[in-house]
């Protein structure tokens, strides 16, 4: 009698078999599981949350944010740009000159900006900012040594600002000059 060869499977072809069938034997269960106990609720204190801030309230904040900023140690940027204008590079000029004529002096460029666009995007505009106020000023002769960085970003300006006028005045790098500690 002429006998026919059997077909045999390797054994992770069975093996994998053996495991879709014990997966789909599990998944195929009619148990409920259980559920706990209900838990008993103690009373909690009462959470008391802000009331909303009324609109005259964020005029105020968006006045006294603005009322900060002081013009004339801010150099002001457009919207999205890094570029110093000709007309805040003369602020840039008389701050340079007396860098120069006190070499103890420092000068600390704040970058700000907005709250248009990301967290990440504003601390890259500010950034950029920063590094092109520096420019300007060793540009101008001011030795590297004597200029200082730190980017705020948006932090200041989020959800104050509402008009135009107030995000312009945060699109800027302070100038803080002072004697080193």
């Amino acid at each position: 009698m002429f006998k026919l060869p059997t077909p045999r499977l390797p054994r992770r072809a069975t093996l994998g078999c053996c495991l879709i069938v014990a997966f789909l034997s599990g998944c195929s269960s009619t148990s409920q599981p259980q559920r706990p106990a209900p838990a008993t609720i103690e009373p909690q204190a009462t959470v008391r949350t802000a009331p909303p801030v009324p609109a005259e309230t964020a005029e105020q904040a968006e006045q006294k944010a603005m009322a900060e900023v002081d013009d004339s140690n801010s150099i002001f940027f457009a919207l999205g740009s890094s570029t110093v204008t000709p007309g805040e590079r003369g602020k840039l000029t008389q701050a340079a000159q007396r860098l120069k004529d006190d070499r103890e002096l420092d000068i600390t460029l704040i970058g700000h900006t907005d709250d248009n666009g990301s967290l990440s995007l504003n601390v890259a505009v500010a950034d950029a900012r920063v590094a092109s106020v520096s420019a300007v000023l060793k540009s101008l002769g001011v030795r590297t040594q004597q200029i200082k960085k730190k980017v705020s970003g948006s932090e200041k300006s989020a959800g104050v600002c509402r008009s135009e006028a107030c995000r312009q005045k945060m699109r800027r790098v302070d100038l803080v000059i002072s004697k080193p500690d």
